[in-house]
């Protein structure tokens, strides 16, 4: 029974192993050092008769979902939840944000997540125009200036460095998150809802 390898917020360990030591513990395939087990462990739950989990939000910008906004008239705050549900799952929001200083986060569950995340901003044509995935921590966060308009974030899961060394993969590195952040007031750039 593996024990895992690393520290902190990203120290790592598998589900099948002795995680009771690291923070981030995962279900594998046997991507560690010495693993005698390799059996692919969300193949083998399937077997068994775990259901795949339809996907939540749409994995580009054509099929992204807005993200919930309420505006004071200065600044607008955004909102939303969803589930990194495999490993090609990368979930898309959409937002407006007029022109000014911005700040966004996407954060793990708080209870025992199996979540590295990586937030991506995107312009309106789909260009990655910042990014953030902290080595050390699970969350991500964005911020700095925006022109008003039409953005988009996405969400996925990572992972960290060598695997049969210090890291892992991205193989477990599912499960729920959320995004909020803080935006110059959009209220005028928003389409009317539906």
């Amino acid at each position: 029974y593996y024990t895992g390898h690393g520290s902190g917020e990203t120290g790592w360990a598998p589900i099948m192993g002795v995680g009771y030591y690291q923070s981030l513990v995962q279900w594998s395939r046997g991507e560690y050092a010495d693993a005698n087990q390799t059996q692919d462990d969300y193949t083998r739950m399937q077997q068994y008769g775990l259901p795949v989990r339809s996907d939540d939000h749409g994995d580009s910008i054509a099929g992204a979902s807005d993200l919930n906004a309420a505006s004071d008239g200065i600044t607008t705050s955004l909102s939303g939840r969803g589930v990194i549900a495999g490993r090609n799952d990368a979930d898309f929001f959409r937002f407006f944000s007029g022109s000014g200083s911005f700040n966004l986060s996407a954060t793990p569950s708080p209870d025992e997540p199996n979540l590295d995340l990586v937030m991506r901003l995107h312009n309106a044509d789909g260009s990655v125009i910042a990014s953030s995935n902290p080595a050390e921590q699970l969350a991500a966060s964005l911020s700095g200036s925006l022109a008003a308009g039409e953005y988009y974030v996405s969400v996925d899961g990572v992972g960290k460095g060598d695997v049969l060394g210090t890291g892992y993969s991205d193989y477990g590195s599912l499960g729920n998150y959320s995004v909020s952040g803080v935006v110059a007031d959009a209220s005028g750039l928003q389409p009317p809802q539906a």
